[in-house]
């Protein structure tokens, strides 16, 4: 599915360790969406990106993840944090066809917890 959105190489994260050199070597990478925010990603992911490189970080354990202090060379880093305005703006985009979701599973509100951790 990720590779027909464009992606050139899927990394399972849970099974692979991406920062590796061998796995993805430093500077080799347009754009990273990290929807984990584990402590260290961003330090780890702007180390991968080419020149002007992208990186986005959407709030999924706190601010206190954060951002690189000291990223290298020009990349961007965006941190995102989800706010209604923001979910409307989504909603209208599913809405209207434009953002197409693509549902792996479905819960139950009693299975919160489990739907939780298995979006990261």
């Amino acid at each position: 599915w990720l590779k027909q959105l464009g992606a050139d190489q899927v990394i399972n994260y849970r099974a692979t360790n991406w920062w590796n050199e061998s796995v993805i070597p430093n500077g080799t990478i347009d754009f990273i969406y990290d929807t984990v925010g584990q402590l260290g990603t961003a330090q780890r992911a702007t180390g991968k990106l080419k020149s002007g490189g992208v990186f986005v970080e959407i709030v999924h354990r706190g601010p206190e993840v954060g951002l690189d202090a000291n990223p290298l060379g020009d990349c961007v880093q965006i941190f995102v944090r989800g706010t209604s305005e923001s979910l409307m703006v989504l909603k209208d985009l599913v809405d209207s066809g434009i953002v197409k979701p693509r549902v792996q599973q479905i819960f139950s509100l009693e299975q919160a917890r489990k739907a939780w951790s298995s979006s990261a």
